[in-house]
């Protein structure tokens, strides 16, 4: 097994010097990886964002973003804070206020998301018994995403300048709470390259996932619910990564 540290790999990429840019590094990284590194980085992500993955930080997030995040979105935020590394991670995984007096090795508060991390939770089908044995953080990376343990509507925003005090001094006057356009219900959503889409259709994703059913139309620019076999994602569907089967 070539097992590589996320963390390690990670503090690589942000030192190397180069003219590409970090996200350049990492998609490219990720592109070239064996599976048995990738399936080794893929489960410490996985954990690391399922560390991060509990209302403070989801609030945290929303505060900096002005409104509420949404699933793709809190991803990237998540993602954002990784790229961070391991010390700053585990700061902010216990306590999400501590964002407002940390020092970043990239990026700032102004645009605290990250997308291209995303992309190594995309494995895509394989065969597992050619592996033989793998230890438990790579296999991790082979389960399904498990369901959240909080829902943002027990949010209280009313709260949020005694449970992140430093944060809300910053950006809590510029807080939009709109839940209202989170719970909108969008019956279908016009895709152009792919076209109308509903719930129910079944979509391939080219670049990993595979078939999926579309749960629910989030929005009407093609923002989705799919149920893939290796679980549920939130994802804009565009040309470029799917393709509409019915």
């Amino acid at each position: 097994m070539d097992k590589v540290d996320l963390w390690t790999w990670l503090d690589e990429i942000l030192r190397e010097e180069a003219i590409q840019s970090i996200q350049s590094r990492i998609s490219t990284s990720i592109r070239a990886m064996k599976l048995e590194k990738h399936l080794s980085i893929a489960g410490a992500y996985k954990l690391a964002c399922k560390e991060l993955d509990h209302l403070e930080c989801w609030e945290a997030g929303s505060l900096i973003n002005g409104r509420p995040l949404g699933d793709d979105s809190f991803e990237y935020f998540r993602n954002w804070i990784i790229l961070q590394g391991k010390e700053l991670h585990r700061q902010i995984a216990s306590n999400p206020d501590s964002l407002a007096t940390a020092t970043f090795r990239f990026g700032t508060l102004d645009h605290p998301f990250f997308e291209e991390l995303s992309n190594l939770g995309t494995i895509g089908e394989i065969d597992t018994q050619r592996l033989g044995s793998l230890d438990s953080v790579s296999a991790y990376a082979l389960l399904p995403d498990s369901p959240a343990l909080w829902d943002w509507k027990d949010a209280d925003v009313s709260r949020w300048h005694l449970k992140l005090p430093l944060l809300w001094s910053r950006f809590g006057s510029k807080f939009q709470p709109n839940h209202e356009e989170m719970e909108a219900k969008v019956e279908c959503a016009l895709v152009p390259g792919l076209g109308l889409i509903r719930v129910g259709d079944r979509v391939l994703h080219t670049k990993g996932f595979g078939e999926g059913r579309v749960l629910e139309v989030i929005s009407v620019d093609g923002a989705c619910r799919i149920e893939f076999s290796t679980g549920v994602k939130v994802m804009p569907l565009s040309p470029r990564f799917f393709e509409l089967l019915n």
